[in-house]
């Protein structure tokens, strides 16, 4: 296995901003909320597999992410457990995907919901010139509707 090349060329401490999107908000102005943030990448010595790390805050409370990514030898499926300890906090969500010729690499999983089918997430990891771009998308049950969820851009220390 192997991680794909844009993560590997991603590692190192990077700080930029969070967006997140509450789209269950009435009123627009309570719809997003922006902190600062924090994102750490770690490929290890044999490049097989990613720890990407991550801090924002939501009502001014710290909030932490970790992916593990592995990538297959050829370094276009990859594989991925997730945690958050505002999104996911309930245990590790196993996510699935590729990587586009662009170096983007895109992540899908799902997750319960009571009442309800199953809702999808998507994750996507960008190294866009000298910025890396961490996405999060909600994918509706009948899986034609994405809504964003999260969008942070970073930069290098």
């Amino acid at each position: 296995m192997a991680v794909p090349k844009s993560i590997q060329d991603s590692t190192g401490i990077w700080k930029g901003d969070s967006t997140l999107h509450l789209l269950w908000e009435k009123e627009p102005a309570k719809q997003t909320q922006k902190s600062k943030s924090t994102l750490h990448v770690e490929v290890d010595h044999h490049a097989k597999f990613a720890t990407i790390t991550y801090t924002w805050e939501y009502d001014g409370k710290l909030q932490e992410g970790t992916l593990l990514l592995a990538g297959n030898k050829a370094g276009n499926d990859v594989s991925a457990g997730w945690s958050d300890s505002w999104h996911q906090d309930s245990g590790v969500m196993a996510l699935r995907g590729a990587v586009e010729t662009t170096g983007t690499v895109n992540l899908k999983g799902s997750y319960e919901v009571p009442g309800s089918k199953p809702w999808g997430w998507r994750i996507s990891l960008s190294l866009l010139g000298k910025a890396f771009v961490l996405k999060m998308f909600n994918i509706h049950p009948d899986g034609k509707q994405e809504d964003w969820a999260v969008e942070a851009t970073y930069h290098k220390e």
